[in-house]
């Protein structure tokens, strides 16, 4: 299977992941030795601040936005408790980008590398998503620390995008022709492929690999799986490659991971739709009555290089 694509809108906002993780390091040492009573889903303690739910009702005093969230969500507190265990996860999700606890649990299971286990999706049911499956007796310092090596990961992965061959993809990308640079880009939105063409970011990506044997290398046993999983095709743009294959090719294991790098870093790709790169026309320009043309990409890319190198 092509991995690592991601088709769904969530993805952590590293700005307030950040915003958390300074709330918690203010957090008086009682609190953070807080033993953590919420044993499993089957002991739920959701009257006390001990458990995750909770930690996060107390740390919420020093972010005025997280508390304005669960005020908004009022009305759905079926009695009264601060600490009531859904709201407070639902606030948790929402503040950190998500629409709620079950997107942001499944953005968890999604990315077990980032979260540091593969039990990340238990984070409100049980320690073992803090803990692994060590036996260990669970505190709010063990949750606060499991949320700095997560905002740690997500730092090092954006990271990862190597300079080197995001330079030969550029030279490559001036090397293709005034006709082929002129293109309108066919590709106007996720609901909108022309993927049979070559007028589209993943098609460009194809034409500038004619320049790349290392992508061409990339590419091949990429297609040869996708097309043993989906049927043969003769068609050579296929979106789902190519994006994978520049992926693959820039430092990353599969196009999510370089959507989610252009996402997490919008100064280094130029504007905040970075995730929209294969689906849609606004991670190139802010003009959206603009005719997208393969010049537009390229000298998008020629940008991203140069702020990286600086």
């Amino acid at each position: 299977m092509i991995g690592n694509l991601y088709y769904g809108e969530e993805y952590m906002n590293k700005d307030k992941l950040k915003e958390l993780v300074k709330a918690f390091d203010v957090l008086s040492d009682d609190i953070k030795d807080m033993d953590v009573n919420r044993g499993s889903i089957n002991e739920p303690l959701c009257g006390t601040p001990c458990c995750h739910a909770g930690l996060i009702s107390i740390v919420a005093k020093d972010l005025p936005e997280l508390q304005d969230i669960y005020n908004y969500n009022d009305d759905y507190r079926t009695y009264e408790d601060n600490y009531e265990y859904d709201i407070w996860a639902d606030t948790l999700a929402e503040f950190l980008g998500f629409v709620d606890m079950c997107c942001l649990r499944d953005w968890v299971r999604d990315n077990p590398k980032l979260w540091g286990n593969k039990f990340g999706q238990d984070m409100f049911y049980y320690p073992s998503a803090f803990v692994g499956d060590s036996g260990k007796k669970l505190t709010h310092i063990d949750i606060i620390n499991h949320w700095k090596q997560v905002l740690a990961n997500i730092e090092k992965r954006g990271k990862e995008m190597k300079p080197s061959k995001l330079k030969e993809f550029v030279n490559a990308l001036d090397l293709l022709s005034d006709d082929v640079k002129d293109w309108d880009v066919n590709m106007i939105s996720c609901d909108k492929p022309s993927c049979d063409t070559c007028g589209c970011h993943a098609g460009l990506i194809c034409l500038a690999a004619q320049e790349l044997p290392e992508m061409q290398d990339i590419y091949t046993p990429l297609y040869l799986s996708e097309s043993g999983r989906r049927g043969k095709r003769d068609n050579q743009y296929i979106f789902y490659v190519w994006s994978s294959a520049l992926a693959i090719f820039l430092g990353f294991k599969g196009g999510h991971e370089l959507e989610m790098w252009a996402d997490n870093n919008p100064k280094l790709w130029g504007n905040k739709f970075g995730r929209d790169m294969f689906c849609g026309w606004r991670a190139f320009t802010d003009d959206e009555d603009k005719q997208l043309n393969h010049r537009d990409i390229i000298n998008h890319w020629k940008q991203v290089l140069a702020n990286i190198e600086s």
